[in-house]
């Protein structure tokens, strides 16, 4: 994680320049609708060509494709972290989807897993776990899901869960809000904070349980503090 985090900052020392795109409001038929639900083009073509109005070592569609390969290499890496500390009979199912923000090139999430909570007749509720290579602040209400600086990056990785209803086919139609924080199941950039909460949802057990597993199969591993 600590390595692709480098490897995103440094990608965008050469990457737009500020100002340049923004996150996109989750009203229906808005750009960050599109891009929840999946109906957007894909995010290196919507990165378009080159920016003629300042020198770049590489083009925006180029570093849209390597923030992508870094984000999903990052959403591996973790999923492999919290699949290996997980129970059997666990019910996180693994779900890697990079996806960047429109028009910024630099910026993006990955998502890691899911965990299917309940059908409702032909929607589903979800839970889903993501990553992502900026901070920022997370609302399911506001005009922006994504609410962040123009200096994002430098803030580093940050984890989340967020609630959803989606159709049969897996595709997500909008928030579910019944569950956390209005559908805000966790924000943090604390890895192990994520893992645990990550661990209780997919496996129903509380945190005191899920350390108490810990302790017994990961003694010598880094523990949440108390």
């Amino acid at each position: 994680m600590e390595r692709a985090g480098t490897e995103m900052r440094a990608l965008a020392l050469r990457g737009p320049a500020a100002g340049e795109g923004r996150s996109n409001p989750i009203e229906a038929g808005g750009r960050y609708a599109e891009w929840f639900i999946g109906q957007g083009r894909n995010p290196v073509q919507r990165a378009g060509q080159p920016d003629d109005r300042q020198a770049r070592a590489i083009t925006r569609a180029e570093l849209a494709r390597q923030t992508l390969a870094l984000l999903s290499g990052a959403g591996e890496q973790f999923h492999g972290k919290v699949e290996s500390r997980l129970p059997e009979g666990h019910r996180m199912k693994k779900a890697i989807l990079a996806e960047l923000l429109e028009g910024v090139p630099h910026l993006g999430t990955c998502r890691i897993g899911r965990v299917p909570l309940y059908k409702n007749g032909s929607l589903f509720s979800i839970a889903e776990f993501y990553v992502t290579n900026f901070d920022a602040k997370l609302s399911t209400r506001s005009p922006h899901f994504f609410n962040y600086a123009e200096d994002a990056l430098k803030g580093g990785a940050m984890f989340y869960g967020v609630g959803i209803f989606a159709d049969k086919y897996g595709r997500r139609l909008a928030f579910d809000r019944r569950f956390g924080d209005e559908g805000l199941y966790f924000q943090t950039k604390e890895e192990a904070v994520a893992l645990y909460a990550m661990a209780s949802i997919a496996t129903g057990k509380s945190l005191a349980e899920l350390k108490q597993l810990d302790r017994n199969n990961f003694p010598n591993a880094g523990k949440l503090q108390e």
